[in-house]
């Protein structure tokens, strides 16, 4: 996934906020992104080949991301993460239904 993708999917949505990018110190081929999703912290690391999503201690490669609807919860969107076989590998709901 190109950074410039990556970055306008994060800023599509509302839900996501706070959004801040950098590069890595004196690293030319990564960046880190972060951002904040109903006062929960993320990470991303993006290189030019691979992504990687930290939530606290936890962290998990994926390799594109889309905000979709397509989970049957109490939300409206998701943001929804992929491997390179397109298999859904984690997912962040965005906005919740109005009651």
């Amino acid at each position: 996934m190109q950074l410039e993708t990556l970055e306008k999917t994060l800023r599509i949505s509302s839900a996501i906020e706070n959004f801040n990018k950098y590069p890595c110190k004196g690293e030319t081929f990564e960046r880190n992104l972060e951002f904040t999703i109903r006062d929960n912290k993320y990470k991303i690391e993006w290189y030019s080949n691979l992504c990687t999503l930290y939530i606290n201690e936890f962290e998990m490669m994926f390799d594109h991301v889309y905000i979709e609807s397509t989970w049957p919860r109490h939300y409206k969107n998701f943001l929804q993460f992929y491997n390179n076989k397109n298999e859904i590998v984690a997912v962040i709901p965005l906005e919740k239904y109005d009651k």
